[in-house]
């Protein structure tokens, strides 16, 4: 699995196939999917509580319940939800510190810190939201 959509066409896959995937895998076959499903979901940012439990169901030939409780999930959409909520956060930042008499370079750097973007990045922000 290398997209959210191999997850996708992996999740429609009948039970009885999934289970039939792994019945008659070797164990240490089995502990490097587990890994690379471990490693696949924490790149992904599932929590981690998660993706210890769906790791789980690999390890017990449980395939047929590794993907039925996992809601559909657009991780694009996701991505794009995330950075508009940084954008506001950064011009509503930028702007209480306006207010309060802040120089524009200690937000730059202030910015780059809390939000963890570089200084040139910073900078355009700061200039984007400045006085608007």
């Amino acid at each position: 699995m290398q997209s959210p959509g191999d997850i996708e066409s992996f999740r429609k896959l009948p039970p009885e196939k999934l289970e039939e995937i792994l019945k008659n895998t070797p164990e240490h076959l089995l502990n490097i999917i587990a890994k690379i499903l471990l490693a696949f979901l924490r790149k992904e940012n599932v929590p981690e509580e998660e993706a210890e439990e769906l790791v789980g169901k690999v390890k017990e030939r449980k395939m047929g319940e590794l993907f039925g409780g996992m809601e559909k999930m657009d991780i694009q959409a996701e991505r794009r939800k995330t950075a508009e909520a940084q954008e506001k956060g950064i011009e509503k930042y930028i702007k209480v510190c306006q207010r309060l008499g802040v120089q524009e370079d200690t937000v730059c750097g202030e910015l780059r810190e809390e939000f963890e973007i570089s200084l040139e990045e910073a900078k355009e922000k700061v200039n984007k939201y400045w006085n608007n």
